[in-house]
Formats: C-alpha cells, sequence, structure tokens
C-alpha cells in the first residue's frame, strides 16, 4: 500500500513538474518575441514576467528531483494555492485569458479548475511521518537538477538583461540614447521603463515623448491634444522624459481624453524630442522624432 501511494504521488509530482515546465517554456516565448499580451494581476512588466517563470521552474526542478518531502509538498501546496487564487479571481472579473500560458489564451476559469484539482491531488498523496531532513534517493537526481536550474535560470536571466530596454538602445557611461526609427516592426521597447496606469500593450495608442522645456514639443503637444479631443479609434498618451517639469511649468494640461504618462527616473535618458509613436497591442507601426513628430504620423496600417 506504501509503495502504491509513493508512486500516485511521483505521478502527481512529475504531472505537475511537466505542467509548470510547459508554462515556464510558453511565457518565456511571450517574453523574448513579443509584448506581453494578456492583461492580468501579476504580469504587468517582464521583470514581474521573467520572476514567475523562475519561480515555475525551480519549482518543476523539485518535484522532478525530489529532497526534502515536506517541505516540497508544502511548497507545491501553497504555490498552487496562490495560482488557484489568481485564476478564480480574474474569471470572476471577466479576464479573456490568465496569461499563465504566455500568449495560449486559456480561460482563467479553466486554470483555476486545474489548479484546485492539483491541489486536491498533491492532498490525497501527500506525505505522512516523514521529517524535513533531506531525502534525495539517488546521487545523480540532484546533481542533474541542481545543474539545470542553474543552466536554466542564468539563461533566462542572461537572455531577459540583453534584450531588456535599456540593453536593446545604445549606451554612453549611464546615459540611454534612444532610436526610435530601429522600433518600426517591434515591440515598444520602453513599455517596461513607464510609470502611469495605461497599458499600452493593448489597443492603438498614439504616443508623444516630450520635454517640457523643448521648444518642438510646445508646439506639438496642443495638436496632439486636440487629435486626443476628435479620435475616437486610438487614444493619445503622453510621456514624459526626466528631468519632468516642476509644478506649474508643464506645458501639459490635464485632460479626461488623453493620458500622462512618465519615463523612470533612474536612468538617464537621450532622445531627439518630441518622438511620435504609434502603437497597436504594444507593437510600433510608425516613429518619428524632432520637428517631423510636431504633426502625427500617417499610419496606413490604421
Amino acid at each position: 500500500m506504501m509503495r502504491l501511494k509513493c508512486a500516485r504521488a511521483g505521478l502527481v509530482e512529475i504531472t505537475l513538474a511537466l505542467v509548470l515546465l510547459a508554462a515556464a517554456a510558453l511565457k518565456s516565448h511571450q517574453l523574448f518575441t513579443g509584448p506581453i499580451a494578456t492583461p492580468n494581476l501579476i504580469f504587468r512588466t517582464g521583470r514581474l514576467l521573467a520572476g514567475f517563470i523562475e519561480v515555475e521552474f525551480l519549482l518543476a526542478i523539485w518535484l522532478l528531483i525530489g529532497g526534502f518531502t515536506r517541505l516540497r509538498f508544502v511548497c507545491a501546496m501553497v504555490c498552487f494555492t496562490i495560482f488557484a487564487a489568481v485564476s478564480g479571481y480574474e474569471a470572476a472579473h471577466g479576464a479573456a485569458s490568465c496569461g499563465c500560458f504566455g500568449n495560449l489564451r486559456v480561460p482563467p476559469a479553466i486554470t483555476a479548475v486545474l489548479d484546485v484539482s492539483a491541489i486536491v491531488a498533491l492532498w490525497l498523496t501527500r506525505p505522512r511521518h516523514i521529517g524535513w531532513t533531506l531525502d534525495w534517493p539517488t546521487r545523480p537526481r540532484p546533481i542533474g537538477g541542481i545543474s539545470a536550474a542553474l543552466v536554466g535560470s542564468g539563461a533566462l536571466w542572461g537572455m531577459y538583461f540583453l534584450k531588456s530596454p535599456v540593453a536593446a538602445e545604445a549606451q554612453t557611461g549611464g546615459l540611454i540614447v534612444l532610436d526610435p526609427p530601429s522600433w518600426i516592426g517591434k515591440p515598444f521597447p520602453l513599455l517596461d521603463e513607464i510609470n502611469g496606469d495605461a497599458d499600452l500593450r493593448h489597443g492603438r495608442w498614439i504616443v508623444l515623448l516630450y520635454h517640457y522645456d523643448c521648444e518642438d514639443c510646445v508646439r506639438a503637444i496642443p495638436i496632439y491634444e486636440s487629435l486626443a479631443a476628435i479620435h475616437r479609434g486610438f487614444r493619445v498618451a503622453f510621456l514624459a522624459m526626466p528631468p519632468v517639469a516642476a509644478a506649474g511649468a508643464d506645458p501639459l494640461a490635464d485632460s479626461p481624453q488623453s493620458v500622462r504618462l512618465t519615463l523612470r527616473q533612474d536612468h538617464d535618458w537621450f532622445a531627439t524630442t518630441p518622438v511620435s509613436v504609434a502603437l497597436k497591442d504594444g507593437r510600433v507601426l510608425a516613429a518619428v522624432s524632432g520637428s517631423d513628430a510636431i504633426n502625427p504620423p500617417d499610419i496606413p496600417a490604421w
């Protein structure tokens, strides 16, 4: 009976590990090939998504190689309970997809059922009369698992930082020089560098990057404000580049028709402003700068 239960527990853990690895692989594909396509509670930035991939990957490796049986069981229960809670919340609020499997759209209600099933399976095969000590059966398994964890984690974060918005732009010391023409046809590289509530990953947007003391920006802002009030097929976002204006010095007026955002101030940014960027679902359709951006660009794809 004990052997049968151990076999069932092993089968449950292997199955859950394979699901976690599949989810991590799909989210990795999402992270490195395009913008995050599905809004949810967790994956609002690439950093959070990369961290979540790391957690799933390490838990999957642990479930496969074993060790610290009771602690492993507790960690798996906690993780899948959190997964179920998040999926349930998203299902209750009508989210189209949970984002758990990258750009593969899976309704959160289905994911919640899978997570609850995992919790039940883990509980039914939970360890009994086992302490908190290390209990690996053979040495090759932990050595292989730890090696895989180190290699996988290194590859994940190495690729992330190589493909991060900062690394994607020319850098001179601590200065990041933006090159808008190179963005065309690619995911908008500043999505993770913006402070504000707007989600530029979805829908159609005209984004105007500006400096408060730039003469061409001061000329462009009223034109884009008028555009925001007239057009309904897209929205207009004004993205202030640091250093931001003091109170009363910003040429941009508050308006319900447009969105006010700022670039993160922990980098030194440079661009020939203004910069006008047309986005569709987070991907750049057009990008112009300087005097060419005083008027919005023509966007045939719209």
